[in-house]
């Protein structure tokens, strides 16, 4: 949904999140979504175009473990507090040093405000690039492919890779030298 800047009345704009989408687009992958993407935001024009947008987003995502390989439920809540500038402001064509300030603003075109990407936004930023179902996740073996948080394997492990065979002989030569 897009929000023209000149509609936005003296007061404020109230604005209920309420997404119904059932996946999210991660790359390539289809991420899904267990609970509904909800929230609050409050929108308010200032002095020059300069738009504030402060409120919370909230969902629950389906993730898989990328140790272990089982899904699980990942939360996130997140706080927004963001500042829209008209993206005439900026001087295109010559080279300019951002100011700290200036590396936390964000833009929006044509006279107008994209609150779904206001909102979406915090979310990918909070999605793991390595998923994890708990920090002690053991993961799968190797060699078997058993999952090690349920049970233990009798695998050998010390097995390695025929192909690093020369890089092993070249650090334990390097180390009798």
């Amino acid at each position: 949904m897009r929000i023209r800047i000149i509609d936005i009345p003296e007061k404020g704009l109230y604005y209920k999140i309420d997404d119904s989408k059932k996946s999210l687009k991660v790359f390539d992958e289809e991420i899904p979504i267990l609970e509904r993407v909800s929230g609050e935001l409050y929108i308010r024009k200032h002095e020059a175009g300069r738009v504030s947008v402060k409120g919370n987003v909230r969902v629950v995502l389906e993730l898989t473990c990328s140790r272990c390989l089982k899904t699980y439920r990942f939360e996130i809540v997140r706080d927004i507090d963001e500042s829209y500038h008209p993206i005439d402001d900026i001087e295109f064509g010559e080279r300019k040093h951002l100011k700290s300030f200036e590396l936390d603003t964000c833009y929006y075109s044509e006279g107008e405000l994209d609150v779904e990407s206001v909102y979406m936004e915090p979310i990918y930023l909070a999605i793991p690039m390595k998923p994890l179902c708990s920090d002690n996740c053991k993961g799968i073996c190797p060699i078997c492919g058993k999952d090690l948080n349920e049970d233990f394997c009798d695998c050998n492990r010390g097995v390695r890779d025929p192909r690093w065979k020369v890089l092993v002989e070249l650090k334990e030569k390097l180390k009798g030298e």
